[in-house]
């Protein structure tokens, strides 16, 4: 049995094992921090020889380079394929992106992925009482199977649309996925701006009210 993850709603906000992955994918943005353009994908060492490459781009294959340094002759499309993960590499890579994701990651890393969870939470656990007494219904998980994101939903009768303008003109800006309002502060986000969100949100809806 194969585990493919999606960890781009996870990835530098949530601690991941990879161990238990065959292959973990996410992209740069999000919780990462850094700039669209750029990902990465974790293999299972075990598994690599498994992978059967189904595009072929010039950087994965064997001895790829050649060509541009070692004269006449190496400009060849029979190459076997890299039996490494980076057999994925189709072409040029985005520079910049991959400079802002080793950024963001040294980031990260510097201040914990763990604790960075810790933080998060907190500031959720801070959030979801003041929001559930306004009328918002919380799909929060239970504790061990909690992701950086508290969604709620909104309070009979308020459009999220709505919701979602009359927050961003207060201040708080939220995404609303598949009709939920969707709270996703990260490291930054101090715990003091709690009480800000929640009278922002208060008076939102008792504006649309």
């Amino acid at each position: 049995c194969e585990l493919f993850v999606d960890a781009i709603q996870a990835c530098g906000a949530t601690p991941i094992d990879v161990a238990s992955c065959s292959i973990l994918v996410s992209g740069a943005h999000k919780w990462l921090m850094g700039l669209e353009g750029a990902g990465f994908v974790y293999v299972d060492p075990s598994r690599i020889g498994a992978l059967v490459p189904r595009l072929a781009g010039w950087l994965g294959h064997v001895d790829a380079l050649r060509f541009l340094f070692d004269g006449a002759g190496h400009l060849r499309t029979d190459r076997p394929f890299r039996e490494k993960a980076d057999v994925v590499e189709q072409g040029a890579l985005s520079g910049a992106s991959l400079a802002a994701l080793q950024a963001s990651v040294e980031l990260l890393e510097g201040l914990g992925v763990d604790a960075i969870y810790r933080h998060v939470q907190a500031f959720h656990d801070a959030l979801e009482p003041g929001l559930v007494e306004i009328g918002f219904r919380s799909l929060r998980a239970a504790p061990e199977a909690r992701s950086g994101s508290l969604c709620v939903a909104p309070p009979e009768g308020i459009p999220l649309s709505g919701l979602a303008k009359a927050l961003g003109a207060r201040g708080v800006v939220v995404p609303t996925p598949d009709g939920f309002l969707r709270f996703a502060p990260h490291w930054p986000n101090a715990s003091a701006e709690v009480p800000f969100v929640l009278e922002a949100v208060h008076d939102a809806v008792r504006e649309i009210r």
